[in-house]
């Protein structure tokens, strides 16, 4: 199942199931008029002669001689292994297939560069429309902060009246917030960030040995810091938030949106996610300043 072969119908009958959250979540997306990345589901039963045809389609789909591998195991726990990463055709295949061979189902992208992406923000908006998010800047993505590994850069919030305003077409305030955390910390964290990653697939690697990946293939942005996003590109991702709200129950909320500027310049958004991801700062020192944006 390609995502860009789905009609309105059909986006919106995958969008109302819940058994698979993150394509779930990227059809909703779409169905909202969103970018994202195009994509195919293999569903976790599929066999292995499925699943070979169904990576080679979509790799002819999009054009290209690699994909980037995700999985979808529904309602997670805190120990699956981690996905991302773009291999080549025949490589998709053996990455794939482990997944399915994990009871999960497999989700295909277009491929990517996570090493090198632009910027990364995850944005929060909870039942009474108060809205917190959090931003990295190049080298990160937004798996670092979902999963704790790497102090925010940037925190930026606006209050329920700030949606209110929105509805009635007024002006929004947005209250931005700038870390201390040294940023040869955040890149510490990120290092050890993708320890994990290479783990989870079955290569052990070190600090070290990573940043002479990042080197030899030119992905060394992650060691110069960035200053902050644009105010408009921050409204965007407040606006994207906005957008959902209206697909969603009072049940779904507090929702997470991950959205991402990636290394070729596109910006995209990766997923929705339901649940109570928190976003505090009381641990990470900070100055606060106040942006005001407007449509």
């Amino acid at each position: 199942m390609i995502l860009s072969f789905l009609d309105g119908d059909a986006l919106m009958e995958q969008a109302s199931r819940r058994d698979y959250p993150k394509w779930w979540s990227l059809c909703l997306l779409r169905l909202a008029g969103l970018k994202t990345l195009n994509a195919a589901f293999i569903p976790a039963v599929a066999d292995y002669p499925t699943l070979v045809q169904a990576v080679r389609a979509f790799a002819h789909a999009i054009g290209q001689d690699a994909v980037l591998v995700r999985s979808d195991g529904g309602v997670e726990s805190t120990s699956y292994r981690r996905g991302g990463l773009t291999y080549p055709v025949a490589e998709a295949v053996v990455a794939a297939d482990e997944f399915l061979r994990e009871g999960r189902a497999v989700i295909l992208l277009e491929p990517t560069n996570r090493f090198s992406n632009r910027l990364s923000i995850n944005a929060t908006l909870d039942v009474s429309g108060a809205w917190a998010a959090e931003g990295l800047g190049c080298g990160f993505d937004t798996s670092d902060l979902q999963r704790g590994f790497v102090a925010p850069q940037w925190i930026w919030s606006a209050s329920a009246s700030s949606f209110e305003q929105k509805a009635s077409g007024g002006r929004s305030i947005l209250r931005r917030e700038l870390s201390d955390v040294p940023h040869d910390v955040r890149v510490h964290a990120r290092l050890d960030s993708l320890v994990d990653l290479f783990h989870g697939q079955g290569r052990v690697m070190t600090q070290s040995q990573i940043v002479e990946m990042l080197v030899t293939t030119g992905n060394t942005c992650l060691f110069t810091e960035d200053p902050p996003p644009s105010s408009r590109i921050v409204r965007q991702v407040f606006d994207a938030a906005w957008s959902i709200s209206r697909y969603l129950r009072g049940s779904e909320f507090p929702f997470t949106i991950a959205y991402a500027i990636l290394a070729d310049g596109r910006d995209i958004f990766w997923d929705l996610t339901i649940g109570s991801l928190k976003w505090t700062s009381a641990s990470r020192g900070s100055r606060t300043e106040s942006a005001t944006t407007s449509d």
